[in-house]
């Protein structure tokens, strides 16, 4: 029988949990007396998990409202874009588990490639600063959440800040080194 390879099983499991974990922040409420709105720990936890699938909650301000509004399943359309970018993360994550696909050398370093791992320890930057107001913001009067999603997002933050730091100096260091000639 052919194994679910981590591109496939990763989604998937992540997906699932996401959706656990957002149906039970569902049916938790706040405490009583609060003024300000209440993020239940499960959901904190969720958005932890995948923190850079948040920022396609982001994406859905770019949108007329009237596309905003409404719900699915009982999921908003932010958590609807979350569970999207939930299971596209998920994909990459697992896709760089399974290693290179092929055994050819690295290609040079080029405008996309330096872009793409830009983009990726930007976000790691974005979430690290969103992680460090959560731990020290205590938002919705949810400490315990608060402290547990600060420390995930602070966790993929320097991940992905690592890793794309790793990628650029492997394609720099490969432009520098030339093969030498054979004779």
């Amino acid at each position: 029988m052919r194994q679910l390879g981590p591109s496939l099983a990763l989604p998937t499991l992540q997906f699932l949990l996401a959706v656990a974990l957002l149906e039970w922040g569902h049916h938790l409420s706040g405490p009583p007396g609060l003024d300000t709105p209440y993020m239940p720990t499960p959901t904190l936890v969720c958005f932890g998990i995948s923190a850079p699938a948040l920022l396609l909650k982001g994406v859905l301000l770019l949108l007329p409202l009237t596309w905003r509004l409404g719900s699915v399943l009982g999921f908003s359309a932010g958590e609807i874009a979350f569970l999207a970018g939930t299971i596209i993360l998920w994909y990459f994550v697992g896709r760089a588990t399974e290693g290179p696909r092929s055994s050819a050398p690295m290609p040079r370093i080029t405008g996309e490639v330096l872009l793409v791992n830009l983009s990726v320890a930007g976000t790691g930057i974005l979430l690290f600063f969103m992680g460090v107001i959560a731990v020290r913001s205590h938002q919705g009067n949810n400490l315990a959440g608060s402290i547990v999603e600060g420390a995930l997002f602070i966790s993929w933050a320097l991940t992905l800040i690592v890793h794309s730091a790793i990628r650029i100096a492997r394609h720099l260091r490969r432009e520098h080194i030339k093969p030498s000639a054979v004779a």
